[in-house]
Order: C-alpha cells, then structure tokens, then sequence
C-alpha cells in the first residue's frame, strides 16, 4: 500500500511539474480575473494532453492473419491466466522477449498490451519453449498480482521509460517535469525493487501452472544457454568471420543457427549459469533462484531439454520466410559499416602482425597486436620482458593484467591496480578492463568501487579533452605523426566515406590534474547534402570516426573527433592550419579535399587549383 502511495505521488507531482509553469504564467495574466479559473483549467488540460511522453513501440507489427497460431496461443494462455488479452504482437531484431503496457498517442488514459518477441528468439528455440515465455509475460498482467501489485510492477518500468524519455529532448517549459523525473525514477525504482522482483517468482510461478513447472524451467534454462551462445557467437565467432569476408553474410539467421543449434544446454551450462548472479539492478532474479523456486532439479531439467525439431516461427508464423528475410536484410543494412570499417582493420592489422612474428619482433606494438588477435600466453610472456623498462613499464602492465584477465587469472586485476598506481593516466582503460570483468571482483562493494572509480578516470579525460576545443578554434594544432599501419588504416577507412569530404589527424599533449594526456584529434569535414540523403547525422558520423580511430590507436590515448559540414565556415586560424597541411601534403591529411567540393574558403583554391 505505501509503494502505491507513492507511486500515485509521484505522477501527480510530475503532472504537476509539468504544467506548473503554464498555470503561473496562465494565472498572471490580467483577464483570468474577468473571465474566471475555468478557462484556465480548460487551458491546462490541453497543455498537459499535448505535453504526454510520445511512447514508441519497438518492433513491426504482426497481423493475426499472419499468425494466427500465435494469436490463439497468447490468447488461450491469457484466458487461463485470468490477464487481458494482447493487443499487439511486434517484432524486433533482438534474443528477447517481454510485453509491455503502451500509452496510446493522443489518449493517455487508454493503454495497449503490446508483446514483444524477438525474431532471434523464435528461430532458435520451440513453441513449448516461446509460449512458457508468453506465460511468463502474461503472468505480469495476470490480476493474481492483484490490481495494487500488478500496478506497482507496472509504476516501476513506467517511471523509469518517463525518466528515458522526457530527458532526451525537452523544452524549456518540460525542463522541471524532466529533472523530476530523473529525481524520482532511480528512487522509486529502488524502493520497489524487491518487491518487482517478488513479481518475476510470482509470474514464473503463474505461467508454471499453465505448462507445467519442468516446461517452464526448461524454457528458462534454454534460453539463458541459447542466448549465451548468441552473444558468444557474436564476441568470438564474428570477428573471425570478418577477418574472411568483406561484406556482412546475407543469411544471417542461418549462421546463428548452425553456430547456437549444436546440440541441448549441457550440463556445464547448467553449472554456470545457475552461479552467475543477477544483476543489482535486474529484477529479474538469477536461473539458478528460479529453477529452485519451481521445484525443478538439475538433473530433470538435463534430462528434458532439447534441441528443436522445428522453430516457433516455422509453426506460428505463416509468413516466416519473409519474416528471417527482412531480418537478415536489415541486420545487414545495420551492420554493413561497422562490418567494412572492422574489415579493413583486421586485414591490416593481422598481416602486419604476421609480419612482425615472421621478424620474431619481441616489441610492444606486436605485444598489443598480439592481445586482440593472439593467444593470452603470448601477450604475457612478451610483456613482462618490458616491465624493466622505466618508459615502457605501465604500458606493458597494462597489456599483462589485460592478457591475464583475459587468460581467467585473477591476478590480472592486481597488476592493473599496479599499473594505475604507478602512472594514473592509464586508470579509465585499466578500470574498463577491470570492469569487462567484474565477476573476478570479490563483492559487489569491489563492483561498486570499480565503477566510481572508472567514472571518475573517465570524467577526468572529458575535462582534458575539453581543452582540445580552444587549440583548434585558435588553429593551434600540430599534424600527428601515425605509425603507417595506424595511417593506412585510417586513410582507407575514411577515404571509402561517401559522406566524408575531407579528413586530416592532428597531434597535441594536453596536462590535466598533474596528469599528461597524449590526445589525437580527427578532424572531418562532411558533405551536406550526401549525409542528408543517407540518412545520417553528424552524430552518426562522429560515432562512426570514433570507433575507426579507438579501434587503432592504443587504449590511453585521448581520442576526439571534430567535425563540420562542408557549407559552415571555420574559424580564420584553424582554416589556414588545414590549408597549409594540405598545400604542403603532410601525411597528416588522409583525404585530401576534392576538386569542386566546397570545403572550408581557406583550402577552397587548393581544391580548384
């Protein structure tokens, strides 16, 4: 009863946050006296209508003439579980599944049921398995929660998307009812985490005695272990799969299949994942809590779980051909970037690792070539012949703790800790490495402090960087020196840009809080009109840069990537820095400006001759 008050408390307090500064300067104005208060009111309502969070629904639309097995199965487990139906059935790109209360645009008193499934998810895994899914979902909107439970659970996810979503563009007028938001939510949520979490037993439980306690527990076993394997398919098999091919596969569903459908969850699954830990701010408990509340034991669940003959969507959707196409299409679409960017960098970087074992090189630049394509044992036996040495120590502490973490030696985190000690400028990659792997950590206070620590590095190198926007307003740049694989990299990259009309890389050495930071600057000029007609920001591209230039440059260098659009002006100074790089050709320029492309004045007659 009190979560409820206080949920009932915190929307009217952010309703009230959000037309609060419309009602004073509404009761301000001299004719609300001869008129009266109910115009005034009239007013507000439209306001505060107008002012409702646009809720998005991820996914496309199925309609029931194109599943109906599905329809009538989320049907059937809803009438049993005494929940309303579903109103909506979408799909996404994703291994996942939930059902969410959507607002309806326009009308935010009305809600709709909408479930979510992932297109990933029904091409791995069986009916049995989705619909103990479904039960599980509908099991949240079952009234055995009772109206005052299922509403809390549903508060909780609620304030928290309110939080998402009025932080992300808001007007002057939305500012106070989106600081509120951020305010309330994480409290709120932390509050009634354990009694969400209470819910996720209580729908396991809901669903269980629909399918069948062992039914349920196999669900929830298969898709933890299939959905390991899809996340370890894409952290290892991926990047091999680049390094053969330069344009991602077109039947991408197929390969998952073969790499995740190999055989059932086996018993060493088993035994990791129901140790694993659930987070502290899921409240979805962890598998092994789960299958223990349903009474199931590990050796049934052993026994009964299964490949499948034939997927959910093969048996629920009648257009599921189409459906794994238009998935593959647009997984290829997404990935088709990032795949040609990650291509060019490992073509080059493992044929100059080659090179440099065939020259038996025993140097820092094969050591750190060596821990993104090489073995952990490798890594370590060429770092610690590096430790002596006074200029070179922390970089090869840094490589040795990343390469024992990476190996499953604890010790790792000692010689990380070590290494940030010795020179502080290395903490924000070495916490990040901690961080990639937290479960060595003894507690979750180690979690904790890791975390603090790691942001408190990473907010550091924002404040150094903040620098780096005065030396290139005043063209005080100098042209960074690249080793020539960095460059080729780089150049071939960026050169391959349609978008991108120019690019030169500049060097500097920036001193923060006693620490002093090599930092690397992209600088890019981007066409206009091509980045309008695909689609693209200058966000997108400065993203894209910035993974291109951290994937080449070493984990402590400050990395920062500028850009304008060819139709801005810059500044006179930094305007005649570029020009005078580009008349003199220096190596710094990766793509050079192009004949009648109208990049900055100052380099203008060099484009043109």
């Amino acid at each position: 009863m009190a979560l409820g008050c206080l949920a009932i408390a915190g929307i009217a307090a952010y309703h009230l946050a959000l037309i609060g500064p419309f009602a004073v300067i509404l009761m301000l104005n001299p004719w609300v006296h001869y008129y009266g208060a109910w115009p005034v009111v009239g007013v507000l309502l439209f306001i505060w209508w107008t002012l409702q969070p646009n809720h998005v629904t991820p996914g496309i639309p199925v309609a029931r003439t194109e599943a109906p097995a599905l329809f009538e199965a989320a049907d059937e487990l809803a009438d049993r579980l005494g929940a309303p139906r579903i109103d909506e059935v979408r799909l996404v790109d994703d291994f996942n599944a939930a059902a969410v209360e959507a607002p309806v645009h326009w009308h935010p008193w009305r809600k709709r049921r909408v479930l979510v499934l992932g297109v990933p998810l029904l091409a791995l895994v069986d009916k049995e398995t989705v619909r103990s899914v479904i039960a599980h979902e509908l099991g949240h909107f079952s009234r055995r929660h009772g109206r005052l439970g299922q509403w809390i659970y549903r508060a909780r996810a609620g304030w928290l998307e309110y939080a998402e979503v009025t932080t992300k563009s808001v007007s002057l007028f939305e500012r106070s009812a989106a600081f509120f938001a951020g305010w309330f939510a994480p409290r709120f949520s932390r509050l009634s985490f354990s009694y969400s979490r209470r819910c996720e037993f209580e729908a396991d439980a809901y669903g269980a005695a629909i399918v069948g306690e062992l039914t349920m527990a196999s669900a929830l076993l298969t898709v933890e272990a299939f959905g390991d394997r899809w996340q370890r398919m894409e952290r290892e098999q991926l990047p091999r799969l680049i390094a053969q091919q330069d344009t991602p596969p077109a039947s991408w569903m197929a390969e998952v299949q073969q790499q995740v459908l190999t055989r059932p969850p086996q018993s060493e699954e088993w035994e990791q994942l129901q140790a694993r830990l659930s987070s502290e701010h899921d409240t979805h408990p962890s598998l092994g809590e789960r299958v223990r509340a349903l009474g199931v034991s590990g050796e049934q669940l052993l026994q009964a779980a299964r490949l499948p003959d034939r997927s959910a969507g093969i048996e629920w959707m009648s257009n599921w051909v189409s459906v794994v196409a238009r998935h593959d299409a647009e997984w290829q679409r997404t990935h088709a970037g990032s795949w040609r960017r990650e291509y060019i960098r490992q073509r080059h970087q493992r044929r100059h690792l080659d090179t440099l074992r065939a020259a038996q090189d025993l140097g820092l630049e094969r050591t750190r070539l060596e821990l993104d394509y090489g073995e952990p044992t490798t890594v370590m036996d060429l770092a610690r012949s590096w430790l002596d040495h006074d200029a070179l120590r922390s970089q090869a502490a840094f490589l040795l703790g990343s390469a024992q973490l990476a190996a499953g030696d604890k010790s790792g985190i000692a010689t990380l800790e070590a290494c940030i000690a010795r020179d502080p400028v290395w903490a924000a990659p070495a916490r990040a490495c901690i961080g990639r792997h937290a479960a060595m950590l003894d507690g979750e206070a180690s979690r904790r402090r890791n975390r603090a620590l790691f942001e408190r590095a990473v907010d550091r190198r924002a404040r150094a960087l903040s620098q780096l926007h005065m030396t290139l307003a005043r063209g005080e740049l100098s042209p960074a020196r690249l080793d020539g694989l960095t460059r080729t990299v780089l150049q071939e990259t960026l050169s391959g840009m349609p978008t991108v009309a120019a690019a030169w890389c500049a060097a500097d050495e920036i001193t923060n809080d006693n620490r002093r930071y090599t930092a690397v600057t992209l600088i890019l000029r981007l066409h206009t009109e091509r980045l309008n007609d695909a689609g693209l920001t200058e966000d997108d591209m400065r993203a894209e840069a910035f993974r291109v230039l951290d994937g080449v440059l070493p984990d402590v260098t400050l990395k920062f990537v500028w850009s304008a659009y060819t139709t801005e002006p810059l500044t006179p100074e930094l305007d005649s820095c570029l020009a005078e790089w580009g008349r003199s050709e220096d190596p710094c320029c990766l793509v050079m400006p192009k004949p009648n492309d109208a990049v900055a004045a100052g380099v203008r007659p060099l484009a043109l001759g």
